[in-house]
């Protein structure tokens, strides 16, 4: 059974169990970092954009799903399928 966990305030980390916290913090660093990658490759500033939320999927997949809302009302999701399990 996977386990689906919405991200919203620093507080909803402590809805993840304690021995998966890390495995959680540690996709979020790798999405954070691929996603600042992409926009960087492609000269876009990120300036009026803000991530609301991050929801994590204790799947071991390592699978990236975030959307990026811009203050002028346009958003965008990017989507990167790994394919295989995350080294925990």
């Amino acid at each position: 059974m996977t386990n689906i966990y919405k991200i919203e305030s620093i507080g909803d980390f402590l809805k993840i169990p304690s021995d998966r916290i890390h495995v959680c913090l540690q996709e979020m660093a790798d999405h954070m970092a691929e996603f600042k990658a992409g926009l960087e490759a492609l000269g876009v500033e990120p300036t009026g954009a803000e991530i609301k939320t991050f929801t994590w999927e204790d799947d071991g997949k390592n699978d990236l799903n975030i959307t990026l809302n811009c203050v002028d009302g346009r958003s965008a999701t990017v989507k990167i399928i790994r394919g295989e399990p995350a080294n925990d």
